[in-house]
């Protein structure tokens, strides 16, 4: 069974967030409007 994070936001911390959570094992979906990495 896995697990899903959902990270809302992909400015530098959304981003980070979600490399983080992936490399702990879980399946991320990242939501934002625009390209991440786009927003401070």
């Amino acid at each position: 069974m896995s697990t899903s994070v959902v990270v809302i936001g992909g400015g530098i911390v959304g981003v980070c967030a979600a490399l983080e959570a992936q490399r702990s094992g879980f399946d991320v979906i990242l939501i934002d409007p625009k390209q991440p990495g786009r927003e401070s």
